[in-house]
């Protein structure tokens, strides 16, 4: 798909510009984009389940990624999981989540109730994420936000 955008009201210099769009099925990785909890706008890279998920719904692998690791591409590292879903936040900043402490930390944490709400509305409901039920892991820094985000909610 294109995407053509056009925007001139209110501008010292009008918009116009053309954007190629990545048409992806489940389970193919795409990004899904939230609000986090200081209402900016960030993203999370995913991967759906295979197939549906019964009650109470698909557990959560959330994987943090290292330095300069797009959640995207850390999402992409998975290979589909049959009843799992694989959410990969971008953490605020390519630069290890920021550490993984404090806004990617707080990030990471509204990433996940983020996919609880996307996930009810993907395919009818029958792919719905359980966020209690989560794995956590880590590349790298990652891996140190991986021990980090479990020992505040246990």
């Amino acid at each position: 798909f294109k995407l053509r955008l056009e925007a001139s009201t209110g501008l010292e210099t009008p918009i116009d510009t053309s954007r190629r769009l990545k048409c992806r099925n489940a389970p193919n990785n795409f990004v899904m984009s939230f609000l986090d909890d200081d209402g900016s706008p960030q993203m999370a890279g995913l991967r759906a389940p295979s197939r549906s998920c019964s009650n109470p719904g698909c557990p959560v692998i959330l994987s943090l990624h290292g330095m300069d690791v797009p959640a995207e591409r850390q999402a992409y590292a998975y290979n589909p999981k049959a009843e799992a879903w694989v959410l990969a936040p971008h953490g605020r900043s390519s630069f290890a989540g920021l550490n993984w402490q404090n806004q990617g930390h707080r990030s990471a944490w509204a990433a996940l109730k983020a996919l609880a709400n996307y996930s009810r509305r993907f395919a009818d409901g029958s792919y719905a994420a359980d966020v209690k039920r989560v794995i956590f892991t880590g590349h790298s820094n990652g891996g140190f936000g991986a021990l980090l985000l479990p020992s505040e909610k246990p």
